[in-house]
């Protein structure tokens, strides 16, 4: 038969597309992030740009864990460290297809 089980295309009709994409996007902070930051102080992080081959301008997200493990999100690009110790602070970009690139940075806080 020339046409499928529904009979809704002809063999010659149907197609199929793969795209894959294997290539992590890159994501480049405008600026260094300070080593040190004192307790209770509002920091306004750097901008960050992600590009991929694919997607071409990616989103990117900031994360920030906590010296308790707990992981916050950086909204409107301003954080509050409240607690003492080391945070790490990521940047991740991720692209249409679910491939991430990620840029780590650590600041202590006293």
């Amino acid at each position: 038969s020339t046409h499928d089980g529904n009979d809704l295309f002809s063999i010659e009709e149907r197609f199929v597309f793969n795209v894959v994409d294997d290539v992590d996007p890159i994501v480049s902070v405008t600026q260094e992030l300070p080593q040190y930051l004192a307790i209770n102080s509002t920091y306004t992080f750097p901008v960050a740009q992600g590009f991929d081959n694919a997607t071409q301008n990616c989103e990117y997200y900031v994360i920030i864990s906590r010296p308790d493990g707990m992981r916050e999100a950086v909204v409107n690009n301003q954080y509050t460290f409240t607690k003492k110790g080391l945070y790490t602070v990521s940047y991740y970009a991720m692209d249409e297809y679910m491939n991430v690139a990620q840029q780590t940075y650590y600041i202590w806080v006293e």
